[in-house]
């Protein structure tokens, strides 16, 4: 008829306040990675999709979805533009470099950050694409934040 949960949780024994440690001036501050701009997320796995878009959303950028690279292709047929392209390299239908060649051919030098479990030096062999970003898989919401920002800053 229903579930139990204990839940323990640790005390706080409060003492003295920890001594604040002055920073040191060699250390660098993390690079800001709030953005803007336009992004089209495309990639096959829901939940790697999902994880991409809420990582982009919460750093200000406005974020779109697609599952393949057909459905990406509709979207700019549909009059949509974006600011960079952040896509899976391997996807049924159309895969990444094929929908990326496409893009570039119709719509001019899109912006585009390929996401791939495979070895970058690999990737841009068999590819063969210029100006493109590479951001490994798994990759952390701020490792996605950092390549987004380089990539729309022309750091590829």
């Amino acid at each position: 008829q229903g579930t139990k949960f204990d839940i323990y949780l640790p005390v706080h024994v409060g003492g003295e306040a920890a001594p604040e440690v002055a920073a040191k001036p060699d250390r660098q501050k993390p690079k800001d990675l709030w953005g803007s701009g336009r992004v089209l997320v495309v990639e096959d796995e829901d939940m790697v999709r999902a994880v991409a878009e809420r990582a982009l959303v919460r750093q200000g950028y406005v974020v779109e979805t697609a599952r393949d690279g057909e459905e990406a292709l509709a979207m700019f047929a549909d009059g949509k533009g974006y600011d960079l392209i952040v896509s899976d390299v391997v996807m049924p239908n159309l895969d990444g470099p094929a929908m990326a060649r496409q893009l570039r051919a119709k719509y001019g030098n899109i912006r585009i950050l390929f996401m791939s479990g495979y070895a970058e030096e690999q990737l841009r062999e068999s590819i063969n694409i210029d100006n493109v970003s590479f951001l490994p898989k798994p990759f952390s919401v701020q490792q996605i934040a950092e390549a987004v920002r380089d990539a729309l800053a022309g750091e590829a």
